[in-house]
């Protein structure tokens, strides 16, 4: 059945180019589906993640135009629908509905996500603007890399980036342009023409007055390169970053957290220049965050006002669906769409297998992630003891070989100074791995211990309640070595906690956001829970009142449809 399953796949465009190994892990996400006469796959107005893939049958696609069912377009057996929707949810523009019983595939978003990070090399038949909503996620190889550093979320799309206006470079690089003008032009003078000394000395005299100016142009627009502001379909997220020290900071804030966007313009030159500052408050006690300087500042307003806009409505398409399967389930409605059974369990959902990513310092176990210190901050600690450690050793042998009778004391000192320097170390290693800074499905929690359980503090905090989080490396050695403080906002005046010294901050910084994205979809889901049984309650109420014709009719019949007998109505 495998191996059919494959072949079938190999014949559609989009998967043609695919050697077997790729097209296996195709197959393993592709769920397959028998389908019944005029079964709806899908209501205009549901959210859209799915690539759909008709085997057998025939699928059809209608819109509501003024009140009246449109067929808008057909798909036959060897064709598929739509590759967009496998790198952004969007909503159905259309209900889709099969002509007669058939099979379908279909593959879900996060699955083929996962599969295109695994298989960056993988060769498919896209759309342009397919590839163009692909180079916006973390899963494109062709995608910047601050995409990665960032550890976007799955099914997260970059829709705006936007470094400091470019008049800000180009003030910047003034000076250092001129020097580079100016300065062999100096030198020759001073060389050639005054000091007249042979041309190899003139072009060494060029070449050192280069120097300076291209290194401050370098530096300069690596400063500017470096601090940016960007919007997702998820977060709004900024970058600041100094050269001169190497400290960076990476703040993330979810939609939902953001109270109010605003644009500043500081005078008339600005405005006619288009240069702006975008400021967005949250409910944390901070001043919220400014990205000053900032090109078209408009069309960042625009776009993050866009954003949550969607998100709304994608909401509002996930109520609807989960109403109108409280409501089939309610009456026993008959599914029309049912797993295909395939003879055995092919693979489970990609989605759903564990993140076997390596990363020092954090250990996932069960629904707990915890994070330890970077090891640099071991070492850092434990340097003088480890110093001393090899004084001390240096002075037993320079003792032993200049005063050999002494060896017997020489010995017992030594050994003591290096148990009581062992015992210091160890009870510093003790110190470093009892600060522990862990993630749960519900909360982060921040673990300060002493060695031996001498003393603890711990401080919690509720996930739902995170208004922003920020990544900060403070200096060279912590940028280097991908290591970092992470704070955590949450609303109310000193509501914070810091993971402080964490290997690979972004990462942690990302499965906050991953885990705090569940317990909010999860809290919809119960409220919704809610809602739906009073709800469901009610309609069946009435159901059984509206059959006993106890509820007065509100609106006149037709003369076709008037009752022979006049209704026992209230």
């Amino acid at each position: 059945m495998l191996r059919e399953k494959i072949d079938f796949l190999k014949t559609l465009r989009i998967f043609s180019a695919l050697n077997d190994v790729q097209l296996e892990r195709i197959a393993l996400i592709s769920e397959a589906y028998n389908v019944k006469d005029r079964a709806v796959l899908a209501y205009q107005r549901d959210v859209a993640n799915s690539l759909y893939i008709v085997v057998e049958g025939r699928i059809s696609a209608y819109q509501m135009q003024d009140g009246i069912e449109v067929k808008v377009d057909e798909y036959n057996p060897g064709e598929y629908f739509d590759e967009q929707w496998l790198f952004g949810e969007d909503v159905h523009p259309a209900t889709i509905r099969a002509e007669g019983d058939g099979r379908l595939y279909m593959i879900r978003e996060e699955d083929f996500e996962l599969f295109v990070e695994d298989f960056p090399e993988a060769v498919l038949d896209m759309p342009e603007f397919v590839w163009d909503e692909l180079d916006h996620t973390r899963s494109s190889p062709a995608a910047p890399d601050v995409y990665r550093k960032l550890e976007l979320l799955p099914g997260e799309n970059v829709l705006y980036e936007s470094h400091r206006t470019w008049l800000l470079l180009v003030t910047g690089l003034f000076g250092p342009i001129l020097a580079l003008l100016f300065g062999p032009l100096v030198m020759w003078l001073l060389v050639g023409y005054l000091l007249k000394l042979s041309l190899l000395y003139i072009a060494i005299a060029i070449g050192v007055a280069l120097i300076p100016g291209a290194v401050l142009t370098l530096w300069r627009y690596l400063d500017w390169r470096n601090d940016y502001l960007i919007i997702t379909n998820y977060h709004l997220v900024h970058r600041e970053f100094q050269l001169a020290t190497f400290e960076s900071a990476i703040i993330k804030i979810p939609h939902d957290q953001v109270q109010s966007i605003s644009v500043l313009r500081a005078g008339i030159i600005p405005s006619l220049l288009g240069v702006g500052t975008v400021r967005v408050t949250t409910a944390s006690a901070g001043d919220g965050l400014n990205f000053d300087l900032i090109q078209n500042p408009d069309e960042a307003e625009a776009t993050l006002n866009e954003a949550r806009q969607r998100t709304e409505r994608l909401d509002r398409s996930r109520e609807r669906t989960a109403v109108r399967q409280a409501i089939e389930g309610h009456f026993n409605v008959i599914d029309d769409l049912t797993p295909f059974d395939e003879g055995e369990q092919i693979a489970a959902r990609q989605s759903d297998l564990p993140d076997t990513r390596v990363d020092p310092g954090r250990k996932a176990d069960f629904e707990t992630i915890t994070y330890r210190r970077h090891w640099m901050i071991l070492l850092k600690s434990t340097a003088r003891q480890w110093l001393a450690v090899v004084t001390v050793l240096a002075l037993m042998a320079f003792s032993l070989t200049t005063f050999p009778s002494f060896w017997l004391p020489v010995v017992i000192v030594g050994l003591l100074l290096l148990l009581g320097l062992f015992g210091w170390i160890y009870y510093e290693f003790e110190d470093w791995k009892n600060d522990l800074f862990q993630l749960t499905s519900t909360m982060v929690v921040d673990i300060d211990r002493l060695p031996f359980r001498l003393d603890e503090d711990r401080k919690t905090a509720d996930l739902q309640n995170v208004q922003n989080v920020q990544v900060s490396r403070p200096n060279f050695v912590a940028t280097i070595f991908g290591f970092g403080d992470v704070t955590i906002d949450t609303a109310g005046a000193n509501a914070q906690i810091v993971f402080e010294d964490v290997a690979n901050p972004n990462r942690v910084q990302s499965d906050i956001f991953a885990r705090r994205t569940q317990i909010l979809r999860r809290q919809r889901m119960t409220d919704a829970v809610t809602r739906r049984q009073e709800m469901l309650l009610m309609l069946d109420e009435y159901h059984q009142l509206s059959e006993q014709r106890k509820i007065p009719r509100m609106t006149p019949f037709f003369e076709d449809e008037r009752p022979s007998e006049p209704d026992n109505q209230a």
